[in-house]
């Protein structure tokens, strides 16, 4: 029996350097870069993840979106509709070892959090934030290390796949 993929958009957002580029290496290539590049071309980056979880086969387009801070602003906030239109899910992002980034997301989702930096954000703290914004899930990962690499990508697929046949229009966080 011939069975369609379905395609679904996912946003990959988060400040810079926190990973989003060597979580997509990872799960594309199956390895860490140590001198991974930070990708510029915001509307043009997007990577196509082919998968089957759960039995279901479909295909993720990643758009990886750069850093919010600085004059990113500016860009980000005028172009943002553009950016998220037809988006699936949004893969919010940040360093669990450095506060700040967790407290970036968290501003962009108008919420209000902690902003002293140099302090790791335990696994609880991620997991309350997630509960806040009404995530679909909290999965924590490295690049370096593989771990819960695929995790987060079968997350996300669950995540769209679950709202695509709940025929709900709006977008889902990870």
């Amino acid at each position: 029996m011939f069975h369609l993929r379905q395609r679904y958009k996912t946003i990959v957002v988060g400040d810079g350097k926190v990973g989003k580029t060597s979580l997509l290496y990872a799960k594309l290539y199956g390895n860490f870069h140590e001198t991974a590049v930070p990708i510029t071309a915001q509307l043009e980056t997007y990577q196509a993840i082919d998968m089957e979880v759960d039995g279901k086969k479909l295909e993720l387009i990643n758009w990886e979106l750069v850093h919010f801070d600085s004059d990113d602003d500016i860009f980000y906030n005028r172009f943002k509709p553009l950016m998220y239109s037809g988006g699936n899910a949004i893969l919010l992002c940040f360093d669990i070892g450095d506060r700040e980034t967790l407290s970036s997301l968290s501003e962009k989702a108008r919420l209000k959090a902690d902003t002293r930096t140099g302090i790791a954000v335990t696994e609880e703290e991620g997991k309350a934030m997630a509960k806040i914004v009404g995530a679909f899930a909290y999965v924590e990962c490295s690049a370096k290390t593989k771990d819960g690499i695929d995790q987060v990508f079968e997350e996300v697929a669950r995540a769209v796949w679950s709202r695509h046949h709940q025929s709900k229009r709006n977008c889902i966080l990870i």
